[in-house]
């Protein structure tokens, strides 16, 4: 019988040329390779998680004068898998090389908790309406061509909720939680729910196909984890069960939204950040890894404001910049409202989403620095022509 494909395939780009196909199998299946027109390219265990081993395969693919239809397949052992939805073929596009790439963008992808869910009439409409232009070509609707996916690819908020362990600590008064350890039962449950919520929540019949069509790349967002992560106090942001929560957030974002360590376009693949950044089609994208490192002094530490600066300052062609901020470098000022709160004893329950941002009191130098640097840079590819710099 054909083996079942639990997640993806997984389409993503990380240069000019490199894509990449990663597929979740069952753990003990044979040899993984993707089919590619009489090309087959075998594929590498990356990482495991409770269900089983995601595979990574890398495809050259380089531009021709004319954009053309790429289809592929995946075999195990041989023979061609399918996904949930039983598709064993999918087909991407690749644009000519003085083609402007038509770019979609997603951010939010969730809801806070299943009963809102359940509540929303249509909850992935918008995966239906972005299926739907992508594969409605005509003469001036060409396919697209990268998915930026911006933070949030899913919501985790109801880990207090499915974790049982979770639920036992959050009854204990605030001194005993941040002396609790993460027991090994809680790490277990841990991983089988972020496990179970990657395969649950990017099943769905448009979702699933739009991410096995369109080369995308991702960076997460604090839903990712849970809401607000990174903008809780130190006492309760550094204690051990958020950390153990932190861990298996990190593990699963890593394996399915960077796609492994392996990633090309990672700054810095031995870094605790995930920033990455690489030129596509006249476009340099650059993803700021706004959780990693994230406290209530700091958005970015300086190992990782080291590597952005240094691709700023070498990218001076003069292609437009595409900046992924997962946190909003342009919002509203609520510094009055965050003083009024900081002195109330609900500082913890009411103020992550306050200083969640970069205008919040303790984040304003760093949003200086961004901007100046990106200023720099829009100075540096102004060569022959006036250049955007895109925040998303």
């Amino acid at each position: 019988m054909p083996e079942k494909i639990l997640v993806g395939p997984l389409l993503g780009i990380e240069s000019n040329t490199l894509y990449t196909v990663c597929v979740l199998m069952r753990q003990g299946v044979g040899a993984v390779t993707v089919k590619i027109g009489d090309v087959s390219v075998d594929a590498v265990v990356v990482g495991s998680v409770v269900s089983g081993d995601l595979w990574r395969a890398e495809l050259d693919t380089a531009p021709g004068q004319k954009g053309k239809a790429v289809e592929y397949s995946v075999l195990v052992e041989g023979e061609t898998a399918s996904d949930s939805h039983t598709r064993d073929r999918w087909t991407f596009y690749v644009p000519g090389k003085d083609e402007d790439p038509r770019i979609a963008y997603t951010s939010c992808n969730g809801f806070s908790s299943r009963d809102l869910m359940a509540r929303t009439e249509e909850p992935y409409c918008l995966w239906d309406r972005l299926a739907e232009s992508h594969f409605e070509q005509n003469d001036e609707n060409l396919p697209f061509s990268l998915l930026i996916m911006g933070g949030d690819q899913l919501y985790a908020d109801d880990v207090w909720d499915r974790v049982p362990a979770l639920e036992e600590w959050s009854t204990l008064n605030r001194k005993k939680r941040t002396k609790r350890k993460a027991t090994l039962g809680m790490i277990r449950q841990l991983d089988r729910f972020y496990d179970e919520i990657y395969r649950s929540r990017w099943s769905h019949k448009s979702m699933s196909l739009m991410l096995a069509s369109v080369p995308s790349v991702m960076m997460w967002d604090d839903h990712d984890i849970f809401d607000g992560w990174g903008s809780y106090p130190e006492e309760i942001q550094s204690c051990n069960v958020y950390q153990a929560i932190y861990e298996s957030a990190r593990k699963h974002f890593e394996l399915f939204q960077i796609r492994s360590r392996q990633n090309k376009s990672l700054l810095d693949s031995g870094a605790s950040h995930c920033a990455f950044g690489f030129s596509f089609r006249g476009y340099y994208v650059l993803g700021l890894d706004n959780r990693s490192q994230r406290t209530r002094s700091q958005i970015m530490a300086a190992d990782q404001w080291a590597k952005v600066i240094d691709f700023l300052e070498n990218a001076t062609e003069s292609q437009d910049l595409i900046v992924m901020s997962a946190v909003p470098v342009v919002y509203r000022d609520f510094s009055l409202t965050e003083s009024a709160f900081d002195v109330t004893p609900w500082e913890e329950e009411l103020t992550d989403d306050l200083k969640d941002h970069w205008r919040a009191n303790e984040h304003q130098g760093e949003r200086a620095r961004l901007i100046m640097r990106l200023l720099d840079s829009s100075r540096r590819r102004m060569k022959d022509h006036s250049t955007r710099t895109i925040i998303l």
